[in-house]
C-alpha cells in the first residue's frame, strides 16, 4: 500500500469518527444548519431521530436507526484498521 492510499484511508477513518460523534450530538429539536450545496447553509430544527437515510451505493439510499448506522460505521472503521495493519 502506498502513502497516497494511507492517506485516503486515513481522511475516511476521520469522516467516519466525526459522522459517529455527529449522530450521538444530535437530538431531536436541536437546531442545525444544513449544506444545501456552494457553500451555502439553512438553519433547521431535527424532528425525528428514530430513521435516517443511508447511501448505500449506487444512488440506493436506506432508512437505518442511528444505532445502526453507528454500528455500519464501526464495521467500516474496523477494516480500515485492518487495511492500515
Amino acid at each position: 500500500m502506498n502513502e497516497e492510499e494511507v492517506n485516503l484511508l486515513e481522511n475516511r477513518k476521520i469522516e467516519l469518527l466525526l459522522i459517529k460523534d455527529s449522530l450521538e450530538d444530535l437530538k431531536e429539536g436541536k437546531e442545525i444548519y444544513v449544506p444545501l450545496g456552494a457553500g451555502v447553509y439553512i438553519k433547521s430544527t431535527i424532528k425525528g431521530m428514530k430513521k435516517l437515510l443511508v447511501n448505500v451505493g449506487g444512488n440506493i439510499f436506506l432508512e437505518k436507526t442511528p444505532e445502526e448506522i453507528k454500528e455500519m460505521i464501526n464495521k467500516q472503521i474496523e477494516e480500515i484498521d485492518k487495511l492500515l495493519k
